[in-house]
């Protein structure tokens, strides 16, 4: 009887030191809203410091970005009229959302680069051209780099971060 209940109590910890683990590494880096990581995650940080779990990012990344960079596309119609489009910011998105536009936002980073290739960023314009069937309207489209300094986690400022705008390239369409 004594050794069931052994393996029993051995058990329960086992499951527990997993369920633990597990949340600890779906919500020790979420949003701060969430209230998983507002309540839960500070209640079982000190047994994981002094376990030697909390390591920083800079373990997996010594050298992490220090930008957000996403495109903004300013289409000028021979009408006068400008069509703004944010395509996806990370900032405004959700933990989901990125992962579903992870390859959208990898291709939105290419295409704002300076760096970019004039292939990539003429492609995406005429692919603007077309999806929104501007051919005959259309007198050039513009592909700004959008970005913003991602702060230190020690210094993160209280107030908004600064949104810098940057023209990394102008198309006009084909006849």
């Amino acid at each position: 009887m004594e050794f069931e209940i052994t393996i029993v109590l051995k058990e329960v910890v086992v499951s527990a030191f997993i369920l633990i683990m597990l949340s600890w590494i779906l919500f020790w880096d979420s949003e701060p809203k969430n209230l998983i990581k507002k309540w839960w995650i500070p209640w079982i940080e000190k047994p994981f410091d002094w376990l030697g779990l909390t390591h920083e990012w800079r373990m997996f990344a010594p050298n992490p970005p220090r930008n957000v960079t996403w495109p903004h596309v300013k289409i000028h119609l021979k009408n006068g009229e400008v069509i703004e489009k944010d395509l996806h910011p990370p900032h405004e998105m959700n933990i989901l959302q990125k992962i579903r536009y992870k390859k959208f936002t990898k291709f939105f980073h290419r295409v704002s680069s300076k760096k970019a290739g004039e292939f990539i960023q003429t492609d995406y314009a005429e692919f603007l051209v077309e999806h929104y069937n501007i051919r005959d309207t259309c007198d050039r489209i513009e592909i700004y780099r959008m970005w913003q300094r991602v702060p230190a986690p020690e210094k993160l400022p209280v107030n908004r971060i600064r949104t810098r705008e940057d023209l990394v390239f102008v198309h006009i369409p084909f006849n």
